[in-house]
């Protein structure tokens, strides 16, 4: 979790051009909102992504019932730099879509910060947007 709050703070302060103490204020802010009872809090999933028995990233995502739509919300997608450009996140994001459907949602939905430096996104191809 230091991690994402440390990224997401670089993107904040990269965006909103402010220092490092204050870009730290909103990821903690925003993660203690959302993080109610910790990693135990109810419909927010956390999956570790292994490779070989190591760590190579990690996915954290929500399930959320709107207007009587049941989607998925990714915060966060992270592949460590040394495994990045392997197709890790494109297997990530087609275990994601299995795991969404099974939790009954018909939706997945991420924001992509404007600084990322991706190629692009492979997103699911099975039918759920």
């Amino acid at each position: 979790m230091a991690y994402s709050i440390d990224e997401y703070a670089k993107d904040k302060m990269k965006a909103l051009g402010i220092d490092k103490a204050e870009a730290l204020v909103l990821p903690k802010e925003s993660f203690s909102q959302l993080l109610l009872d910790g990693f135990t809090t109810a419909d927010i999933y956390f999956f570790m992504i292994l490779q070989d028995g190591a760590v190579c990233g990690w996915l954290w995502f929500s399930i959320k019932s709107e207007w009587g739509v049941i989607s998925a919300f990714v915060y966060d997608l992270e592949v460590v730099p040394e495994y990045r450009r392997q197709g890790i996140g494109s297997v990530a994001m087609g275990l994601l879509e299995a795991e969404v459907k099974v939790l009954g949602a018909s939706k997945i939905a991420l924001h992509v910060f404007g600084k990322t430096k991706v190629r692009g996104i492979c997103m699911p191809r099975s039918g759920i947007g």
